[in-house]
């Protein structure tokens, strides 16, 4: 990485899929699924191609149709891949269906070709208890839920501890290659836990920017806190109170309302608070 800040930039991409052709099927109606035998009349392999449901009707089966997988209204915003176009036949009646498995991978089966749309799902938010969706060159909110509502940030927490770093290399003398000093007993004892840590440290100091990364990618509790402590002039747990000062002024000045942030990673859970509007207007100061 060189010496200059990251430049790490988001852009939000919402993408519907559009109904791209028309199938051609043999029977208009899906057969009812019953006791009675369903026998393959042909298969033709086909390009893992994306689906999703056309509405809230429709099952996956198994092959002979006499076991119900799943219901498609139980997998709202879930893509299923096809790869093999299937007729079959039940009595005189013969009709198109698709064997698809979920991008998971836990559901494989047969769906009649007309409960599917070609392309991927939407993306949903229906579990968010709070979301905002901002657009990239503007900052203008173009979809929010619960915006205004805080809540707790837990590990977004370290977005601010990295924004806080870039400054110092940008605007000090210090680089990143930089060291930092690893070697409090409770930086390590933290790091030891795979709950709680994410960098096991095994020397005292590391360069900024491998506990950059380590908390930037593998969300590692003792790299941001060690960088925190480092950011604030030190390099014990006496410094970490300084550099939650320096958190919450950088806060202020974002104008981020009653933001607050009480440690430099969040492992704290539910003590630092920030709602979605303000949070997304962080993340979009830090990283552009």
């Amino acid at each position: 990485m060189s010496q200059s800040r990251f430049h790490l930039r988001g852009t939000l991409l919402v993408a519907f899929a559009l109904l791209l052709g028309f199938v051609g099927f043999v029977s208009v109606n899906q057969p009812a699924a019953h006791a009675a035998t369903y026998s393959v009349s042909k298969t033709t392999s086909m390009t893992k191609t994306a689906y999703h449901r056309a509405s809230t009707k429709g099952a996956v089966y198994n092959e002979s149709h006499t076991k119900k997988l799943a219901n498609l209204s139980s997998y709202p915003y879930t893509t299923w891949y096809a790869t093999q176009e299937v007729i079959l036949k039940h009595g005189s009646t013969k009709a198109i269906y698709y064997k698809v498995t979920n991008g998971a991978g836990t559901v494989t089966g047969y769906v009649w070709h007309s409960y599917l749309t070609k392309g991927k799902s939407a993306f949903g938010l229906k579990y968010a208890k709070a979301a905002v969706a901002l657009d990239a060159k503007t900052g203008k909110v173009v979809w929010s839920k619960n915006a205004n509502t805080p809540r707790a940030i837990a590990s977004v927490s370290k977005l601010m501890t990295l924004y806080l770093v870039e400054q110092k290399v940008a605007n000090t003398s210090a680089t990143w290659s930089s060291k930092v000093t690893t070697s409090y007993s409770g930086l390590k004892t933290m790091g030891a836990s795979s709950v709680y840590g994410g960098f096991k440290f095994t020397k005292n100091s590391y360069t900024v920017e491998q506990l950059y990364l380590a908390a930037l990618i593998d969300s590692s509790n003792n790299a941001a806190t060690a960088l925190g402590q480092w950011v604030a002039g030190g390099s014990t747990p006496s410094y970490n109170a300084k550099f939650i000062k320096l958190m919450n002024a950088q806060a202020k000045t974002w104008n981020l309302g009653h933001a607050t942030f009480v440690s430099a990673s969040g492992v704290e859970q539910s003590a630092s608070r920030l709602t979605a509007t303000r949070s997304a207007a962080a993340k979009q100061r830090s990283f552009c």
